[in-house]
């Protein structure tokens, strides 16, 4: 999950540098990248911080 999580969080910073036109500065970019994970339902780093809460609630 972790991984995923990685890999996904990636591909998302690749979308969005794609979108913007070359020259840009890294704060249009983090606009672009913030914007693409609003219209997501959770980012892929919440999925994978839920997934290591319930693995340490298994174990505990």
């Amino acid at each position: 999950m972790i991984k995923y999580a990685k890999e996904e969080t990636i591909k998302m910073i690749n979308i969005s540098l794609a979108t913007i036109p070359p020259g840009s500065s890294a704060v249009d970019l983090s606009k672009v990248i913030f914007e693409f994970s609003m219209k997501e339902d959770y980012p892929p780093s919440y999925k994978a911080l839920l997934y290591l809460k319930r693995e340490a609630l298994d174990l505990f």
